[in-house]
């Protein structure tokens, strides 16, 4: 990945003109989108819009619910008497002061004004027999009872003698037994409720002390750059208006709205700024240089840019609550930056920089990009839209840093420039992952935080994320103490594509509704329905006054009413009107009437919306059987329940099904995107443990200081997980490096993470400073979660990443890898039950009637059935059994067997039960196992081998064999050590036969410093009896002992040679080289299986021999060939240094193997007996080819061998595949540095030709089916 970018480095500053014009023009093009970008202010885009979520929000949105302002007018002093004329002044006063603004308000509404109310009247009167409910014709019955008329009209004529009589005089002709003020009551009860009352027609408290009224504003509540003069103006009234009996205050959504907006766009500008200056002070102390420092700022200009860029191009506007994340993206841009020139300090070189920076840097890009993007999944827009925002930003800052800043690089002035911070050098130079003490504070942190964890809670109050001043919290608890029932109430919002459909859909809840209401559920209801309804309704309602007003009724009343007016003075044709009522023919609601009660009654409870009609109920119901309500009433798309706290609560609900989504999708991305760029599933493991851990301390802190989750902090979550990712990046690169080269890449590292961190604080912390909730609740989960990820990436994670390589302080003969752990697991699971199963059986065996005889054969035999079953069951090690019929143990032998691993006990008990041991004090005294063996009738060393014969014997009477590790230890080197005496001195006392047993390969699989288990094979070879005669014609015990050593080393040698090939070494070779990269592991694999691991050069080149493996490259063939046989003496030389020092890195610790740097071209090689070219010579030109062979040829030791593999150009098809190959290897992957331009292929002839010029035989080996690559050995003729 360096290549790529230096290769584009070297492009660029080749053509440096036209790369300048090229960026000009994108950031000319970026900064034309920047410029006239539109943000969106709408904090209510946060909220959930998916499912049920969506549907609110889009009715809501739809029935202009928020954009309404309410306005009171208050008494001062509330000891006196309402003053209902003043208020009535205040407000009308303040309704003349808005008419400046008249063009922001879309309307406004001081009272019911009496032409509403007469045309009310008309519209009812007219058609009365609509309005009228089923319970009203029970009151209409009584009112035309005889006594009823005359008591009515009596009445009647009464209050037209009255003063006020003149305004009543047509309504009381028109309607003398007032069935038309049945239906003007339950206007009255639908608008005013329960805590209102009218005066003159006006809307009151129903104290009396506060006078309402209502202001639509013009624009959506999201507008909050209109709504803010609107504000602006109503602020303005009120100063005019206030007096020094009344004043006014106002309350809304509008209102809340600006606040939240102008609040945010404060703290923006305050945080920023605040961050800029930390992050300036900061870089000072780095760099002296302002070019440097400017250039340190242009990847977060440019990320941002892109970014801004890219929505108006694309949408043309983008959430302000996404662009509050900018001074997050500041802390985390810089970053990348700081960790280029930190890196650059060390390195000194653009080169070294970028091959160094290129991987970590674009991994920790994409995994934090794609943290983000996660969001998408959110079903927010406003959240989408930050995703989106900050992934843009990230991956354009990243592209930035690894394109244009190296340009600014190049010169050594500027390396010269970056400071030493010697504080923070001593700081990263400490390995706290190496301190005991951080291990047990890493086990108390967490072990802790699993408890206090739990306490996190999600605060669902909404209203706790919006900024309010003082005086808008202030006005809501006014109202709040005015109308406690106005905040229980619960909307019911129905919706239909015309006013009749949606009368009908509400329609069909009437039977619910009134059932709740008997239930006492619903205390009241107001609803448009109640007083309009749909035309089948409608049709209803004119059935049953005409079924009610028969020709008798008519006529009766009618005639009562004539004769109780003549008794009151009434002229007979008075009350005329009063018979067209009855007389009338009804039919539906006329258009004009219907428009009239929905634009002058209900305008703000019945909303005509993109062809849909909408209707506002509200249901008051007690908190208790909110829960009831929502269960009984069944909402679809078209008619949904909402209240605030019930919506908030059901919002946290979403948000934690959304987050646990979220929280998934971004573990998996992550995880995914790491395994592909490390290649290795323990990696990746590595870098998400401190992740997930961090998030554990994280809720952990949060528990133990009370702080909250809420719907903005816990999806700042995510950039944390991706902050912790790029720290994880480069801890682990870094780590790997170092591994690799043996360089300290880890210290560098550290500090640019340090530094990260330090401004990401800087661009974060400052958060603290904003007023808003929804900004400053960010703040205390990014600082615990940072410093949580900071600790645990300085120590947990090197931790893990030396457990691969390293145990109790000593270097892992092979690294762990993830398949031999779960093996090691679950083979020590099965040991520790097997353990604890037959310890717990001891005492049933010791009280059962039998023969203590049998109670030890039956133990023994549970050993032998638990050691077979752990035998098998692990699946990543071969067993192999040669001669196993001769382990007759019909009757009792002396097992001697050579001791390479604590897998030798469990292979050779499986194999009969009738076996005991002779032991050391260790096993003797486990308090694990000790109680096993000692039942088993081991028997320990420590008391003299005198002591344990006797013991030994009646076993031995009982049928039992012995079995003896005459090393005395386990090997340290695989190699047979010293035999003692003990195995001579039984043989003789005890009178047994000797039964050799040779253990190859335990010792691979199982290493004597570690309870590891990894892949190989393992071989038990049985030998013939050493018959106790025979063996005790030697002397003495120490000429027995060597010659059963002597023995055993001579077979062991022969076993080796036979079973130690290229193919049993191909897993350890393969082991050497992983978690160095995906890449480099698998170029490996490929390799090993297309050179069948090698097997030719070792059949070709002797065991013992000084070999010289000349462009060794990774140095691949010159370990194979020295793990096949130690004996070997290797030298391995490649110019290529990063691959020498890779090699040296991977093999440091085997001796006889040497790799060097080298140009073969310019220097002699080491004298060697078997001199490898192996795909190098067409890498130079053919002058210098022959020159190399010649020189091979001068250092070659007598009887030595040059093997050549190389195109044989004479092969035209096939040399097509080699070319493929090669390019593929210097061009695209760049595993193989070229010093020229071109490759040199040269014919075999041309070979054979030198090799006869100086008296070499020559002999040819074609094993490739694809390629032309053909093997030459070349060697010295006889005589010559």
């Amino acid at each position: 990945m360096g290549t790529f970018f230096w290769s584009i480095f070297l492009f660029i500053k080749r053509f440096r003109i036209v790369s300048s014009i090229a960026v000009a023009v994108l950031l000319a093009f970026l900064w034309l989108g920047t410029s006239k970008i539109h943000f969106e202010e709408d904090i209510s885009k946060v909220l959930m819009s998916s499912g049920e979520t969506k549907v609110v929000n889009q009715l809501m949105e739809n029935i202009d619910f928020s954009n309404k302002i309410v306005l009171i007018v208050s008494q001062k002093d509330t000891l006196l008497a309402p003053n209902y004329d003043s208020l009535i002044v205040t407000a009308t006063r303040f309704v003349e002061s808005m008419n400046p603004a008249d063009s922001l308000i879309k309307k406004m509404s001081l009272g019911l004004g009496k032409d509403k109310v007469s045309q009310a009247y008309d519209v009812f009167y007219r058609n009365l027999p609509l309005f009228l409910e089923k319970e009203d014709y029970e009151v209409i019955a009584k009112r035309i009872d005889e006594s009823s008329i005359k008591n009515t009209i009596e009445g009647n004529f009464k209050a037209l003698m009255t003063p006020a009589g003149i305004g009543m005089r047509s309504y009381i002709l028109n309607d003398p037994l007032h069935f038309t003020p049945l239906v003007l009551e339950k206007l009255k009860r639908l608008q005013l409720g329960d805590a209102y009352k009218l005066y003159q027609n006006y809307l009151f408290s129903d104290n009396g002390y506060h006078l309402f009224f209502f202001m639509e504003s013009a624009f959506a509540s999201s507008d909050t750059g209109n709504n803010a003069l609107l504000v602006e103006n109503i602020a303005r009234a009120k100063t005019e208006v206030d007096n020094a009996i009344c004043t006014l205050d106002y309350y809304g959504a509008p209102v809340v709205a600006v606040c939240n907006a102008i609040q945010i766009k404060r703290d923006i500008l305050l945080t920023v700024s605040l961050a800029l200056v930390l992050l300036i002070l900061l870089i000072s102390l780095l760099f002296r240089s302002w070019r440097i420092f400017i250039l340190v700022f242009l990847p977060v200009v440019f990320g941002i840019s892109v970014s801004l860029g890219c929505f108006y191009w694309v949408k043309g506007s983008i959430s302000a609550i996404a662009l509050g994340v900018g001074s997050i993206l500041m802390g985390i841009t810089i970053d990348y930056t700081l960790h280029a020139y930190v890196n650059f300090r060390s390195k000194r070189s653009v080169k070294g920089l970028l091959d160094t920076l290129s991987q970590p840097l674009l991994i920790s890009g994409v995994t934090t990009s794609i943290a983000f993007l996660c969001l998408y999944f959110v079903d927010s827009p406003a959240l989408q839209e930050l995703g989106v925002f900050a992934a843009l930003s990230i991956i354009s800052a990243v592209l930035f840093v690894l394109i244009i800043t190296p340009q600014f690089l190049e010169s050594e002035s500027t390396a010269k420039k970056v400071n030493e911070i010697p504080f923070l050098d001593k700081i990263t130079a400490i390995e706290f992952d190496k301190f005991k003490l951080t291990k047990w504070i890493i086990l108390a942190c967490t072990i802790a935080s699993i408890f206090t964890s739990s306490r996190v809670v999600f605060n669902t109050d909404l209203n706790a994320l919006n900024y309010q001043t003082e005086y808008l919290k202030n006005t809501e608890q006014k109202l709040k103490e005015i109308s406690s029932v106005a905040f229980r109430s619960v909307f019911f919002v129905v919706g239909g594509e015309s006013v009749d459909a949606a009368l009908t859909k509400f329609e069909t809840y009437t039977a619910v509704i009134d059932s709740l209401q008997t239930q006492g559920v619903i205390r009241n209801i107001s609803s448009p329905g109640s007083i309009l309804k749909s035309k089948k309704e409608q049709q209803i309602r004119l059935d049953r006054w005409n079924s009610f007003w028969t020709e008798n009724t008519k006529k009766n009343s009618i005639r009562l009413v004539k004769e109780a007016g003549a008794q009151n003075h009434f002229k007979p044709e008075a009350f005329s009107s009063f018979e067209n009522i009855l007389a009338k023919e009804y039919t539906y609601l006329s258009e004009s009437d219907q428009e009239f009660i929905i634009d002058g009654l209900f305008s703000s409870l019945l909303k005509k919306k993109k062809d849909k009609v909408y209707l506002l109920n509200t249901l008051r119901v007690d908190q208790k059987d909110k829960k009831s309500l929502y269960s009984t009433i069944e909402t679809d798309n078209d008619a949904v329940l909402w209240d605030k706290q019930y919506f908030s609560n059901h919002l946290v609900d979403t948000l934690k099904d959304d987050f646990s989504r979220l929280v998934w999708i971004s573990l998996f991305a992550v995880f995914f995107v790491l395994l592909i760029s490390y290649g290795r599933f323990e990696l990746a493991i590595i870098a998400m443990i401190p992740l997930l851990l961090s998030w554990l301390w994280t809720l952990g802190l949060m528990g133990l200081f009370g702080i909250e989750f809420n719907i903005f902090n816990i999806i700042i979550s995510t950039f944390i997980f991706g902050l912790g990712v790029d720290y994880a990046v480069f801890i682990l690169n870094a780590l790997i490096e170092n591994r690799k080269y043996g360089t300290n890449e880890l210290k560098s590292a550290k500090l640019s993470i340090l530094l990260s961190a330090i401004t990401t604080f800087a661009g974060i912390g400052v958060l603290i400073f904003a007023k808003h909730p929804a900004l400053q609740s960010i703040a205390a989960l990014s600082i615990i979660g940072i410093g949580s990820i900071l600790f645990l990436s300085f120590t947990l994670l090197p931790l893990c990443y030396r457990f691969l390589y390293f145990t109790n302080g000593k270097e892992r003969t092979s690294p762990v890898i993830i398949s031999n752990l779960f093996s090691s697991v679950f083979a020590l699971i099965q040991f520790v039950t097997g353990c604890l199963a037959l310890t717990s059986l001891i005492p049933v065996l010791l009280i059962l009637p039998i023969r203590m005889k049998t109670k030890k054969y039956i133990f023994h035999s549970l050993v032998q059935f638990c050691s077979k079953f752990i035998v098998y069951s692990i699946f990543g090690i071969k067993k192999r059994f040669i001669n196993r019929e001769k382990f007759d143990l019909s009757t009792p032998k002396l097992i001697v067997s050579n001791h390479q691993s604590h897998l030798d006990l469990v292979l050779l008990f499986m194999l009969h039960p009738k076996i005991v041991v002779i032991t050391n004090n260790w096993v003797w005294n486990n308090p694990f196992y000790g109680f096993i063996v000692k039942f088993l009738d081991f028997h320990p060393t420590s008391k003299g081998m005198e002591e344990v014969v006797e013991p030994l014997q009646k076993c031995v009477d009982n049928g039992y064999s012995v079995l003896i590790f005459p090393e005395g230890r386990r090997t340290r080197d695989g190699e047979i050590a010293r035999f003692h005496n003990g195995a001579a001195f039984l043989a003789e006392k005890l009178s047994l036969d000797v039964l050799p047993v040779l253990i190859h390969g335990a010792n691979h699989c199982m290493d004597r410093n570690e309870f590891f288990l990894k892949n190989g094979q393992i071989t038990l070879q049985f030998f013939d009896l050493i018959k106790k005669e025979e063996f005790s014609k030697t002397i003495t015990y120490v000429q027995r002992s060597k010659q059963l050593c002597s023995f055993f080393r001579s077979e062991f040698d022969r076993m080796r040679q036979e079973l130690e090939t290229p193919d049993y070494f191909a897993n350890k070779l393969v082991q050497a080289y992983i978690y160095k990269g995906p890449v480099l592991e698998w170029y490996l694999r490929v390799k090993m299986r297309l050179e069948h691991n090698y097997n030719f050069f070792d059949k070709t080149i002797p065991r013992e021999a000084v070999v010289c493996d000349i462009g060794c490259g990774y140095g691949f063939l010159a370990a194979m060939l020295k793990f096949v046989s130690p004996k070997r003496e290797i030298y391995a030389l490649d110019y290529d240094e990063k691959k020498i020092k890779l090699a040296a890195q991977a093999h440091a610790k085997i001796e006889g193997l040497q790799f060097e740097i080298c140009d073969i071209s310019k220097v002699d090689p080491p004298k060697a007996d078997a001199y490898i070219l192996n795909d190098v010579l067409h890498y130079m030109p053919e002058s210098l080819q022959s020159v190399c062979i010649k020189k091979c040829m001068q250092n070659l030791k007598p009887g030595g061998q040059i093997i050549i593999r190389d195109a044989d150009t004479d092969l035209e098809k096939r040399t097509k595949g080699t070319k493929l190959t090669e390019l593929f290897s210097t061009k695209l992957l760049h595993f193989n540095k070229t010093k020229y331009k071109n490759l040199f292929f040269f014919s075999g002839t041309r070979i054979e030709k030198i090799a006869g010029e100086n008296g070499f035989e020559f002999e040819i080996f074609d094993q490739s089916r694809y390629t032309s690559n053909i093997i030459y050995k070349l060697k010295r003729k006889t005589g010559i």
